[in-house]
């Protein structure tokens, strides 16, 4: 009995050191790329389709497009996260065009949780000076930082958007519909949006 079918090898392009961004770190990396061959028994006979070569991250396994590379080792990942996040995060501040005291330290919360770094009420005001001058939109900022994200990298930056958004108990209107195409702009499905949303209103 002969048997046959497809299979992807995976094949080394080469090794270097990075910046990853979830490790926030200097880290070894290996670019790698697919391919797809047609078998028979265990033995590959006709190549198939190449697929786009990606870099894996050897310290926590996590996968980026190319463009992860262009950042030089030795460079600080951190303060360029906290600074996308950052006016993200404050462009969903200013989406409702009502900001107080309490807010401004449920949204100091907010981002000391994500961010992992002490920040004053004064600070958060001024993040929220300078997004509210910033040309770019938060679906703009979004939408170019994502391709440096991993998955998890994409829901923690947006389950920090939505922990703002009903900051102040009501998640409707402005906020909601930032929040949607914040999410459209990371490449999120309308489902995982959904499920994001479960996740953060009924946290178990």
């Amino acid at each position: 009995m002969m048997i046959f079918g497809t299979k992807s090898r995976k094949e080394l392009l080469e090794a270097g050191e990075f910046n990853c961004p979830q490790c926030q770190a200097p880290s070894d990396y290996e670019k790698k790329r697919s391919q797809s061959w047609f078998y028979i028994y265990i033995v590959p006979l006709i190549p198939l389709k190449k697929f786009s070569p990606y870099v894996e991250c050897r310290q926590c396994r996590s996968t980026y497009i190319e463009r992860v590379l262009d950042d030089k080792p030795g460079a600080d990942i951190s303060p360029e996260f906290e600074q996308a996040a950052g006016l993200i995060m404050a462009k969903m501040i200013l989406a409702d065009g009502e900001i107080n005291e309490d807010e401004i330290e449920m949204r100091r919360d907010v981002y000391e949780r994500i961010l992992g770094t002490a920040v004053e009420p004064e600070a958060i005001e001024q993040i929220v000076d300078i997004a509210n001058s910033h040309p770019d939109t938060a679906e703009a900022i979004a939408k170019d930082f994502s391709s440096r994200l991993n998955l998890e990298g994409q829901e923690l930056v947006m389950k920090a958007i939505l922990l703002i958004a009903m900051a102040d108990g009501d998640f409707a209107g402005s906020e909601r519909q930032l929040a949607e195409r914040i999410g459209r702009a990371l490449g999120m499905s309308p489902a995982h949006m959904k499920g994001l949303v479960m996740t953060v209103t009924n946290p178990e």
